[in-house]
């Protein structure tokens, strides 16, 4: 668990709790997806993926009210001698944003993927998302002209959408 003490842009003070979410974060975490993804899911859904540790989930409570989410991945390949990680999802509540929220949020799951080894992590996000890529290039993440992403939907079949 990480806390910090902030001051907003009208000199309140405010704390951001930011730990690893478990069962008990579940309603919120479907909550704060839907509102960011416009995905429902149930609670008991969170909960599954929670417990099967194939995910980092990190949340944030800003004056003991859920501000945020991000979610990390750590995984390798034979072709490499190191572990990657990857920032897979990142939403932090218009309430809270420019807060410091979101760089708690970062800066946390970045120090848990590199106590599991990580030595690179990537995030993907659009171009037109300046809010995100000003926050990343601030945390020292570096934008790859080269890069690609290509995605392919398929059915349940394995066939092509």
């Amino acid at each position: 668990m990480a806390k910090a003490a902030m001051k907003d842009t009208a000199g309140e003070s405010f704390s951001i709790e930011v730990r690893i979410a478990d069962s008990r974060d579940a309603d919120e975490l479907a909550a704060m997806n839907y509102e960011f993804n416009g995905v429902e899911v149930s609670d008991q859904h969170v909960i599954s993926e929670l417990a099967n540790g194939r995910e980092l989930v990190a949340i944030a409570v800003v004056n003991g009210s859920a501000a945020g989410f991000a979610c990390g991945q750590v995984w390798s390949s034979f072709c490499y001698d190191w572990l990657f990680g990857e920032i897979t999802e990142m939403y932090v509540r218009p309430a809270y944003r420019n807060r410091g929220v979101g760089a708690a949020l970062l800066t946390f799951l970045e120090k848990r993927l590199q106590e599991q080894g990580v030595m690179s992590i990537k995030i993907l996000t659009s171009q037109d998302n300046q809010r995100a890529l000003k926050l990343y290039t601030s945390l020292g993440y570096e934008h790859k002209d080269d890069t690609a992403v290509l995605t392919k939907e398929l059915d349940s079949n394995g066939a092509q959408k």
